[in-house]
């Protein structure tokens, strides 16, 4: 029998890395799912099927990283691939890879399904079906594939010997695990791209375009751990992968794409946040100033050189319109806004004024 990859080595040594990044990546993508639902709930924007599925994948990414950690605490007292515990270590791991691909799968969704309801444009929509389509399809096909690895199942989980006497009953599982986890990659490599080309076109200042590119293009770090993932656990010419080396780079690869799937979700409540702070800081520190005027400032509807209303209300759409990129005047060098506070009883105003 040729050489093989030295199994019980790996399981040793990866045994307490994997542990202490699956609880790391666990809590980082548990708080981004969090962050996500209360984003949704600040903001009082609708729950879509995009949040459905970012949620169900958070729920089978809790049960595959249990059904890890299990397996981790089996193969501490592996000493050889031919002898119990071996096999059921190889069958908590194995159990736990069939959770991968239906995670996967609902985080696409979700990101499709996210891409649909904010560009209403018949072509992307054209688009975000057929990359639903693919994405099913690959599903359908690397699901069933891992849970057929083998025929009968269990001799996926079978000591070394008794799988050697086998392979014809196997299928070859590199080139199976490379060929899903190239298309997957592909896959993800073209949603990622999808959006970009929308995001430039849109009539927004520079700097926010470039910051919304940014947050979309997030989702490139999922695909660096996934090329990562091959490149380490793949062994040419042996009849399997470092296992250990694999569940390592396949929490980073999941727990990544969670967080990535979120990001853009987080800017309006970023936007309450900031307007949040602006008024309490506002409150804090405004107060015993004398109302100023300024000339050259800006002539607001009412004809009086500024506009009145509540400082709550203030506070909210100029941050908006900071943050968004939308309603902000800019001329000549630059363009401030000077905040005015008066006595208690008076009216509160903002005044913005152009520096040319």
């Amino acid at each position: 029998m040729a050489t093989l990859f030295d199994q019980v080595a790996a399981i040793h040594y990866w045994e307490p890395i994997i542990f202490r990044t699956t609880i790391i990546f666990v809590v980082l993508s548990t708080v981004s799912v969090a962050i996500r639902i209360i984003a949704k709930l600040q903001t009082k924007s609708p729950f879509g099927l995009d949040d459905a599925f970012i949620i169900t994948a958070q729920l089978f990414n809790y049960v595959e990283s249990g059904i890890y950690i299990h397996a981790g605490n089996v193969g501490k007292g592996v000493k050889t691939m031919f002898a119990a515990p071996y096999p059921e270590y190889t069958k908590w791991a194995t159990i736990a890879g069939m959770l991968y691909t239906p995670t996967v799968l609902c985080i696409s969704v979700s990101v499709l399904l996210f891409y649909r309801r904010i560009f209403p444009i018949q072509s992307i929509k054209r688009l975000v079906t057929v990359f639903l389509i693919a994405h099913v399809l690959w599903g359908l096909a690397t699901f069933f594939g891992s849970v057929f690895i083998c025929y009968p199942i269990e001799l996926a989980w079978a000591d070394i010997i008794t799988q050697s006497q086998n392979m014809q009953k196997c299928m070859q599982y590199p080139k199976f695990f490379l060929a899903t986890m190239s298309l997957e990659l592909g896959l993800n490599a073209a949603v990622l791209a999808l959006p970009l080309k929308q995001v430039l076109g849109l009539q927004l200042n520079a700097k926010t375009r470039i910051m919304l590119v940014f947050v979309f293009l997030l989702g490139g770090v999922s695909l660096i751990t996934g090329i990562i993932r091959i490149y380490k656990t793949y062994l040419p010419g042996d009849p399997y992968i470092d296992f250990s080396a694999d569940i390592f780079w396949l929490l980073i690869h999941l727990n990544t794409a969670l967080i990535a799937a979120s990001l853009p979700i987080y800017r309006p409540l970023m936007r309450a946040c900031v307007g949040f702070m602006s008024s309490t800081l506002k409150k804090v520190y405004g107060s015993g100033y004398d109302s100023k005027r300024s000339a050259g400032s800006s002539v607001g509807a009412s004809g009086k050189g500024y506009s009145q209303f509540s400082d709550k209300q203030s506070q909210r759409s100029l941050v908006s319109a900071e943050t968004e990129g939308f309603g902000a005047v800019h001329v000549g060098h630059e363009h401030q806004m000077e905040p005015l506070e008066v006595r208690k009883g008076h009216i509160s105003v903002q005044r913005t004024y152009q520096v040319v």
